[in-house]
């Protein structure tokens, strides 16, 4: 399975290293402004930097059996210089990237504190529990954050449920698919994951244009 699907994994690593590479750089620039002077879109690769690092932990380690401790602490320490970096300059968080950061922080403090609790919620549900978290947030940015779950500014509240309630059926979906076929890389993650980002760009276009 993994030898079939080899083209993928380097895809995978090939983009997370330019995320890296890319936010790295320019991370310096970024927060030395006063206002952000490049476009969003550039501004986000920075939110990718701790599920991407954790991505390539995971694969450097994968020969000799994953160090998932080693991953989850790298990831959740990118998360949390990430997210404080942000949150300090104003800038508005992706919510599927905050529940992958919050998936990350858990975890990595779970395997710091050897926390027994957590550790065998994440060995049962295995890549389900990021989707698990990606509903967590869903809901609580749904219904206490003026942008929702969708993440989108919008001057109709109702509309801000709706598309976040609809982006929450898509995690849903997500997290059934990767519960069927945990400890699969490609079925129980890549692949969910990317439709998670694919469905919330759709629905957030949808509503700005509307």
């Amino acid at each position: 399975m993994v030898s079939d699907n080899i083209w993928i994994f380097r895809i995978v690593e090939i983009v997370s290293c330019i995320c890296i590479c890319f936010s790295l750089f320019f991370l310096p620039y970024f927060f030395m402004q006063d206002k952000f002077s490049l476009n969003t879109r550039y501004l986000k690769l920075i939110e990718f930097i701790p599920i991407s690092a954790f991505g390539i932990v995971v694969r450097l380690t994968s020969e000799n059996g994953v160090n998932w401790k080693l991953a989850f602490i790298i990831g959740g320490c990118f998360a949390v210089i990430e997210k404080a970096l942000l949150i300090a300059n104003r800038f508005p968080l992706d919510r599927i990237l905050l529940g992958t950061d919050v998936f990350l922080i858990i975890g990595g403090l779970g395997y710091l504190f050897n926390v027994q609790f957590i550790l065998n919620i994440y060995l049962f549900l295995f890549h389900a529990t990021l989707f698990a978290s990606l509903l967590i947030v869903g809901v609580l940015t749904t219904f206490f954050t003026d942008r929702g779950f969708i993440g989108v500014d919008h001057h109709q509240r109702n509309r801000v449920i709706l598309f976040s309630l609809f982006l929450l059926g898509a995690g849903v979906a997500a997290f059934l698919v990767s519960y069927i076929f945990r400890g699969d890389y490609m079925l129980a993650g890549i692949l969910p994951f990317t439709g998670m980002l694919v469905v919330n760009w759709i629905l957030a276009k949808k509503m700005r244009d509307n």
